[in-house]
């Protein structure tokens, strides 16, 4: 994406070490040649979806899951009722009734909602969330879902919007369903199709708390996280796992593109490693530190893994303030 991977705060041991570093570094940096990854998106056209493998791992009783995307069409297959087409979801396969997804997040392009669902017990019992912002076709969004066991709650754009208690804690699997993204796959085979662009899916094994969820529009977190069970951010034209859980998804049909990631994706400075709102000494440091523990989250440049160039690239953005 377009903003550095943030570390989470940490302790700021060795000081002088890695500020003799970082200023040694900080000299060469304006003579090194700054390139990054091209940030990118995907968009979906003619039913066209990616599928992660079955994983255990992604079957968390408490979640948080959030994408960006952009509605640019009706979508296909019972796509355009209340309940619209999937960004992301975690479907019964095959199966036919009600309740059939574990979670789910989907868009209508009928109503311009939002609709979140849990299924507790398959074919029985469910709760079921819809936006009360309305989000119109062509219009980008960040959405994102949390339960904590007791509470379903829905954000858009980083923003509390709705949030509904639920009857019960458990979340219901099996042990042969995949993530999608952009379908579902039920009795009837794959349907609600989205179309449309979607960017920076990621699953948690918490709820995330406001402020954290509050962050994300502004503020990219890649890389490897504490409580992160899978991230596909589509940088570099590749739908591998940025978690560092190796999840790498496949894409099915001929309407799969990749794009040029939106500019307002991000607006957040890149040089603001820790996500502080600023940038300063302390982004040096935690870049430093999470560099020498070799720490994906400081691949700054995205293009051959972490490597002396991140520093110098890092340093080069942080001395001009962005």
């Amino acid at each position: 994406m377009t903003h550095a991977p943030r570390s989470t705060a940490r302790g700021h041991r060795n000081h002088s070490g890695l500020l003799m570093i970082a200023l040694a570094c900080l000299a060469a940096a304006s003579l090194a040649p700054m390139a990054f990854a091209q940030p990118e998106s995907i968009t979906l056209a003619n039913a066209a979806y990616v599928r992660a493998a079955t994983a255990a791992s992604l079957s968390p009783q408490q979640f948080t899951i959030e994408t960006w995307f952009r509605g640019d069409g009706p979508g296909y297959g019972f796509a355009n009722d209340g309940f619209g087409a999937a960004l992301v979801n975690k479907p019964s396969e095959g199966a036919v009734g009600d309740s059939l997804t574990s979670w789910g997040l989907f868009w209508s392009s009928s109503t311009q909602k939002v609709f979140a669902h849990i299924t507790h017990q398959l074919f029985v019992q469910g709760t079921y969330l819809q936006s009360t912002a309305s989000i119109p076709m062509g219009t980008l969004a960040h959405v994102a879902m949390t339960f904590d066991g007791t509470t379903l709650r829905l954000y858009i754009n980083g923003q509390l919007d709705s949030q509904v208690a639920t009857p019960t804690s458990v979340v219901y699997y099996s042990t042969s369903m995949p993530v999608l993204i952009g379908a579902c796959n039920f009795g009837a085979g794959y349907s609600r199709s989205f179309q449309g662009l979607i960017d920076e899916v990621r699953i948690w094994d918490h709820a995330r708390t406001p402020a954290e969820i509050a962050s994300i529009p502004s503020c990219q977190h890649t890389g490897p996280q504490v409580g992160l069970l899978a991230a596909w951010e589509f940088d570099g034209a590749t739908l591998t796992d940025s978690s560092g859980h190796g999840l790498t998804a496949t894409s099915s049909g001929d309407g799969f593109s990749y794009v040029p990631q939106p500019a307002a994706v991000h607006t957040s400075c890149r040089a603001d490693f820790n996500c502080s709102g600023s940038v300063s000494v302390g982004d040096i440091f935690d870049f430093l530190a999470a560099w020498f523990a070799g720490n994906p989250a400081a691949d700054f440049n995205g293009l051959s893994g972490v490597s002396i160039q991140d520093i110098f690239d890092f340093l080069g953005a942080w001395f001009v303030g962005c």
